[in-house]
């Protein structure tokens, strides 16, 4: 039960990133849009383990991918994830 509402409970963080995007025909389509914005995210929502393995492959494609403001983003939320990790496998 605690590792369901610790689950949750990133989910809704990660979910509470301000959404602020270009026009559409400018978003780059190898960008994952629910990593950094938590948008078009799969449903059922991934596991911490499969968003940290999602966030540091998304982080690895860099400037060429994201913006500077997007990729603070993604390490901002693998910190978070990852603190939850933490958390959970105690």
């Amino acid at each position: 039960m605690k590792k369901i509402i610790i689950m949750l409970t990133a989910a809704a963080c990660l979910g509470s990133v301000n959404t602020i995007l270009a026009d559409e025909g400018n978003i780059n389509p190898e960008k994952n849009l629910c990593a950094v914005y938590s948008q078009n995210c799969p449903d059922p929502p991934l596991d911490i383990q499969q968003l940290l393995k999602l966030l540091r492959g998304e982080i690895a494609k860099g400037r060429r991918v994201y913006t500077e403001e997007e990729l603070k983003k993604l390490e901002n939320n693998l910190r978070f994830a990852e603190t939850i990790w933490e958390y959970v496998s105690e």
